[in-house]
C-alpha cells in the first residue's frame, strides 16, 4: 500500500498520495481505538517499540529508500517523525486545529510537507 502510493502517478504528488494512504489507514484503525493503544504501548512497551521500530525500518523506510533511489536514513525518519506527530496530535492528543480539520485539508497539508522532505532527499547528501 505504502509503495502503491510511493511510484503510482507522478512524481510531485507523492506527498499528497502517501498522505491520503496513511490517513486512510490510520482513520480506519481509529475506529477500534488502535491509534490510542498503539502510542500507548509505544510509551511503555520495549518489546512494542522494537517491533514498531523494527517495522518502520524493515518496512516503511525499506520502501521509501528503494522508491526514491537513496540511502539517507536520517532524512527519511525525519519525514516519518513528522508524519507521526501529525497522528498523535490528530487523534490522540486531539490538538487543535489539527483534530478539526478537514481530511482533506489535512491530506494537502501533510501532503506539501511530505513533499518538501521528499525533495530534500534528492538533494542531500
Amino acid at each position: 500500500m505504502m509503495t502503491a502510493a510511493l511510484v503510482e502517478g507522478p512524481p510531485e504528488e507523492t506527498g499528497h498520495r502517501l498522505a491520503a494512504t496513511i490517513l486512510n489507514t490510520w482513520e480506519q484503525a481509529a475506529t477500534a481505538g488502535t491509534p490510542e493503544t498503539l502510542f500507548n504501548l509505544l510509551l511503555q512497551d520495549s518489546a512494542t517499540q522494537q517491533t514498531f521500530a523494527n517495522y518502520v525500518e524493515n518496512q516503511i523506510m525499506a520502501s521509501i529508500k528503494e522508491q526514491v533511489g537513496t540511502d539517507l536514513d536520517l532524512a527519511i525518519e525525519l519525514m516519518l517523525s513528522a508524519i507521526l506527530g501529525v497522528l498523535l496530535s490528530r487523534y490522540v492528543v486531539k490538538l487543535e486545529p489539527l483534530a478539526s480539520m478537514s481530511r482533506e485539508d489535512l491530506i494537502a497539508v501533510l501532503g506539501t510537507v511530505i513533499q518538501r522532505l521528499l525533495g530534500q532527499l534528492e538533494t542531500v547528501g
